[in-house]
């Protein structure tokens, strides 16, 4: 039986793991297993570095003050770190073949789905806080804030299958001997199942209202980007929801203020829509997807896009450009798909097409912005774009005249940035 250990910073998880360890079992950390892998998986050196630039690595080693300013340019810069680590993780820990895990974010990161039953180990928030004051040696308002970003104690409390209470009185080794004397199918354990499965029943019987108990559907309800789901979660929701555009909502008009929408943003709100749609990995995951544009191309979008997952075409990331603080560069290095940012083209004071929301770039890492100097050499973006500006090559993701995507975008009445004579923009189709 695979066992997940989770709490918040200072319940003291990790001490509890050191017991584990104490007693001749062996505990997968998830953090240091991700640490390991920034440094040694191929995988996650070329994505990061497709990400971050080619400074990303320094002799081998992550560069921690870029990565430290990526993150502060923007709290949702995170979330790109973490698609690439996060399922590095995830295989590792599959591969391991250990039964005992630790993760601080068991359920935020999804890796709760990998194991059979969920440890919490919990202490009061005032011993939390000392504990983490003392060890070091921060201010409490900081731990605070650190507290704040984790999930609250009593959710978790709630979602877990076995609670070790860590508040320096009860008994640690005691409550591990109840743990590790449970049968796989114990009465408690039993009963924590049966009640899980009343809740997911319940949840089921209110679908007509959009509320689901799997984690899937929930990101379904709350539409969150980037997130993974079951194709057949997808159909049980419904397709017509997942392909849709509507008017900008106030959630996601303040995602966009004063990044993709500036103070100076002569676009009415009211030009624009919120895009909603599915689209397939290359490895196969089904993913939420969003993007904003001007509201006279957002049904040609929605068809474009509904065609293109039927058909299971790739395309790796689309979320809002305001999730890589609008900086278009950031945003291609990750191979994001976007639509909407109001923006002058470079080195002019015209602006793009981008800022009315009338053009949108597909899979841009994998079809750069590709211009000859008349030195012979290339200006590209996204900078890290090399591998991919020959186009006799084979790779995914890549879009020519034979293309679906090309294809589905020119029926519908899109120029191909592809087709221009000066400088090719394979990325690119605009109206």
């Amino acid at each position: 039986m695979k066992t997940g250990i989770t709490g918040g910073i200072g319940s003291g998880k990790s001490y509890v793991c050191q017991r584990l360890i104490a007693r001749g079992l062996q505990v997968y950390d998830c953090d240091e297993a991700a640490k390991q892998l920034i440094r040694t998986s191929p995988e996650i050196h070329t994505a990061l570095t497709c990400l971050l630039g080619p400074d990303a690595y320094i002799d081998g080693q992550l560069n921690k003050a870029l990565v430290a300013r990526y993150l502060l340019a923007s709290e949702s810069h995170a979330r790109a770190i973490d698609a690439i680590v996060h399922p590095a993780v995830f295989r590792d820990f599959e591969q391991s073949g250990l039964q005992w895990m630790e993760s601080a974010i068991m359920y935020e990161s999804g890796i709760y789905r990998l194991v059979d039953r969920v440890v919490v180990v919990t202490a009061p928030e005032e011993v939390r806080i000392r504990r983490v004051m003392q060890r070091d040696g921060i201010s409490r308002e900081k731990v605070t804030e650190w507290m704040q970003r984790q999930w609250p104690q009593d959710q978790v409390r709630q979602r877990a299958d076995y609670e070790i209470v860590n508040d320096g009185i009860c008994d640690i080794d005691a409550q591990l001997d109840r743990l590790l004397a449970m049968p796989p199918q114990s009465p408690s354990m039993e009963k924590n199942r049966w009640a899980k499965s009343l809740l997911t029943l319940f949840f089921l019987l209110l679908s007509t209202l959009g509320t689901w108990a799997q984690t899937g559907t929930q990101a379904l309800v709350q539409w969150q980007a980037g997130h993974a789901v079951t194709q057949q979660e997808a159909e049980a929701y419904g397709l017509d929801r997942c392909f849709s555009a509507q008017p900008l909502s106030e959630t996601v008009f303040a995602r966009m203020q004063g990044h993709s929408y500036p103070a100076d943003c002569t676009v009415s709100r009211d030009e624009l829509r919120y895009i909603r749609t599915l689209h397939w990995h290359h490895d196969g995951t089904l993913l939420i997807g969003e993007l904003v544009c001007n509201r006279a191309i957002a049904d040609d979008l929605v068809d474009i896009f509904r065609t293109l997952y039927r058909h299971h075409y790739p395309i790796e990331r689309m979320q809002l450009i305001d999730d890589y603080g609008a900086d278009d560069e950031h945003s291609m290095r990750a191979n994001n798909t976007s639509c909407f940012c109001f923006r002058r083209i470079n080195g002019s004071k015209r602006l793009s097409k981008h800022a009315r929301g009338m053009a949108i770039d597909i899979n841009p890492l994998y079809n750069p912005y590709v211009k000859r100097r008349q030195d012979g050499t290339y200006f590209l973006q996204p900078a890290t774009a090399t591998p991919y500006r020959d186009r006799t090559q084979s790779f995914r993701y890549k879009i020519d005249t034979r293309d679906l995507c090309y294809r589905l975008f020119i029926q519908h009445g899109f120029r191909w940035g592809g087709a221009w004579k000066s400088h090719q923009d394979y990325q690119h189709f605009e109206k």
